[in-house]
């Protein structure tokens, strides 16, 4: 099963772990890069040092946040953790929080104190905050939990960019539009946004009626919604998964809980399966902010009954299996940087020879191992989520 990307923390304190016969404080750092909760109380009962530095300075928060471990963050912090503690990159947890997008630990972190505006001097030598991590890595929700909770987005790094520029040079369209509303706006700023249009093969990307459908599911009236969600539901074969997505919050949001539910997951799946066979590595990114822009309540809602939840998985496995795809599965590659890159006037990328997708061939074997991984992750999910309950 492929691993869920990993935060640049994560990646760091690989290596420190604990394999055999360990120090009482790399034994508790190993606890928590494993998300062993229980673990972490038992070592803490016996005396050891919840705030002890190994490694490149990393704590066991470090370790715990870094891999996405919430319950084992929450552990430590009930028991003193240092919720502000730098490593020898000055990298604190709620950076490396921010910038994998780990919503529900930023969201921790801040319950406990944590410094909203620390910068991370050592590491880039840029000063960048967690806002401008999230804004960079397209995580809208940690950026909006983050400026509701004090982040300046009128900072600037050592090279002058501010949250707004680094959002706006990925490409991350909510997030520049949360942030203008933040901030005022510098000259440099300014001169720096710009609309990006297609060009080349990217050009040739249809996705105009799935556009308008998202729209109206967003921003229609409540008679034109209700005629998208008829015409999505008829013929979802016709639409990508970004659709998906707008449908599920628009059902969602007028109480058909269970139905928004079900077109979240599928969505999430197909975005998945196209993020798959795009060959633009970059765009991938575009399911996740997918994910944190419209998934935040319908998970919230789901995994309060999770024997609903498997049926429900179960459902969007087969529906996915026996429904074609009939829309253009390339709306991805318009997230990626070939295509910023080429709609910033690179010619050159613009009519490169690669293909934007992986080989057709390949399609089916992708497919499987897409709903594979899928199911194999909403298993984990249940189990972590079982066992903090215990």
């Amino acid at each position: 099963m492929k691993k869920p990307m990993l935060s640049i923390l994560g990646i760091l304190v690989i290596g420190t772990v604990c394999t055999a016969g360990c120090s009482p404080a790399r034994s508790l750092f190993t606890a928590a890069y494993k998300g062993d909760a229980k673990k972490i109380l038992k070592l803490v009962q016996k005396g050891v040092d919840v705030n002890a530095k190994i490694g490149k300075g990393n704590t066991a928060l470090h370790a715990a946040v870094g891999f996405g471990h919430y319950a084992a963050a929450e552990a430590l912090l009930n028991n003193g953790a240092d919720v502000n503690a730098k490593n020898r990159m000055d990298m604190t947890p709620l950076l490396s929080a921010s910038s994998s997008g780990y919503y529900e630990i930023v969201k921790l972190l801040l319950a406990n104190g944590a410094d909203v505006n620390a910068r991370w001097t050592y590491a880039r030598g840029d000063g960048s905050t967690a806002l401008m991590a999230a804004a960079q890595t397209g995580h809208v929700e940690v950026v909006r939990l983050l400026l509701e909770n004090g982040a300046d987005a009128n900072m600037q790094n050592s090279q002058g960019k501010t949250a707004l520029m680094m959002a706006s040079a990925a490409g991350h369209a909510q997030i520049v539009e949360l942030l203008q509303k933040e901030s005022t706006p510098t000259p440099a700023e300014t001169s720096h946004l710009k609309v990006v249009t297609p060009i080349g093969e990217y050009a040739k990307i249809d996705v105009g009626h799935c556009n308008e459908m998202m729209k109206t599911l967003i921003q229609g009236s409540g008679a034109e919604k209700q005629a998208a969600i008829a015409e999505v539901t008829a013929k979802p074969d016709q639409f990508n998964p970004a659709v998906f997505y707008a449908l599920s919050n628009a059902l969602f949001q007028e109480g058909r809980k269970d139905e928004g539910a079900f077109w979240f997951y599928a969505g999430q799946l197909r975005a998945r399966y196209d993020a798959n066979r795009c060959h633009d590595i970059s765009a991938r990114q575009a399911v996740g902010v997918l994910n944190q822009s419209f998934g935040s309540e319908i998970n919230q809602y789901m995994f309060q009954d999770t024997v609903k939840l498997e049926k429900c998985i179960g459902r969007v496995l087969e529906w996915d299996r026996k429904t074609p795809h009939h829309y253009d599965h390339r709306w991805i590659n318009l997230h990626g940087m070939g295509a910023i890159i080429s709609g910033l006037g690179n010619t050159e990328a613009a009519q490169f020879s690669e293909p934007l997708s992986m080989p057709e061939e390949e399609w089916d074997q992708i497919a499987e191992k897409t709903r594979a991984e899928y199911l194999e992750g909403f298993k984990l999910a249940l189990d972590e989520m079982k066992t903090r309950k215990k």
